[in-house]
């Protein structure tokens, strides 16, 4: 995610949630959004009230640093469907196709929602995912970070399973 901040245009607002802060993104105007947990009188601010008020601060992109709970897959999820294009966020899992199935399971753990519905919602809101994997040297140590794959959601099928467009997939080496 901070790679790709450098590609955001300068005079884009963009609103930055987190439940750890871990960016500093490059731009001028960055609105900063934290979730914490409450403690005797100190009332928590959870990620539905952080995704409802970056919205009063109107950006035009909204990036939230991972998904780690059911509440923050369904509210950003949820939030997208406002029409903020190029937002961003990270979850993990496996591959690309991992990715979705975990999204849709977190999101099940927060809302009753059937897979046409839930999978529609994602196809019709996620554009594009990235798959990046740690590079490790022989001795275990690692490296770097490589793309491994970058696939196109374009829809579902059908029989209910995502219209996948693999754009890049690395090729295995034998």
């Amino acid at each position: 995610l901070n790679a790709l901040t450098f590609y955001i245009q300068p005079k884009h607002v963009v609103a930055l949630l987190e439940d750890t802060r871990e960016m500093n993104i490059p731009l001028k105007y960055v609105y900063y959004f934290k979730t914490r947990n409450g403690k005797g009188n100190v009332k928590p601010i959870t990620w539905t009230d952080i995704l409802t008020n970056c919205l009063r601060a109107n950006p035009d992109r909204i990036i939230i640093t991972e998904i780690r709970t059911p509440e923050a897959a369904y509210e950003f999820l949820d939030t997208l469907n406002s029409g903020h294009k190029g937002s961003m966020t990270t979850i993990h899992a496996s591959n690309t196709f991992f990715a979705l199935q975990k999204l849709e399971m977190k999101i099940k753990e927060y809302k009753n929602v059937d897979d046409r519905t839930l999978r529609t919602l994602i196809s019709n809101t996620i554009d594009v995912l990235v798959y990046i994997d740690l590079v490790e040297d022989e001795d275990g140590n690692i490296v770097g970070r490589e793309i491994e794959e970058i696939v196109e959601v374009e829809g579902i099928n059908p029989d209910n399973t995502y219209k996948l467009n693999y754009l890049f997939k690395k090729e295995v080496k034998k």
